[in-house]
């Protein structure tokens, strides 16, 4: 899982890499996020990532699913509650109201 985080992290313009690690992060179990949600400023690589108005609708969508999984843990999903993913995620749903997988 360390791998994986620390690989998407340095992603950069490797968006296919990026596509491929966020989709197999979607599958980590909840349980296993607490810790690392911190130790990788995983919220701040979700805002980025979500904030890109470059970033392709995989990676945004991907990242949407990921921010579902890691919430499934009750102290992660009030991190967020309280993170300004939560604006990004509203305005996101509003710009691609009209994408039905997105939405």
């Amino acid at each position: 899982m360390d791998t994986y985080i620390e690989l998407a992290h340095m992603a950069g313009e490797h968006t296919d890499l990026l596509l491929e690690l966020l989709g197999t992060m979607v599958y980590i179990p909840t349980d296993l996020w607490a810790e690392k949600i911190e130790k990788y400023n995983m919220i701040e690589f979700l805002h980025n990532h979500l904030m890109n108005q470059y970033a392709e609708d995989d990676i945004l969508l991907e990242c949407v699913m990921l921010v579902g999984t890691i919430c499934r843990n009750d102290e992660i999903a009030q991190t967020i509650a309280y993170s300004h993913l939560i604006k990004l995620l509203q305005d996101l749903l509003g710009t691609k109201q009209e994408d039905d997988e997105m939405v």
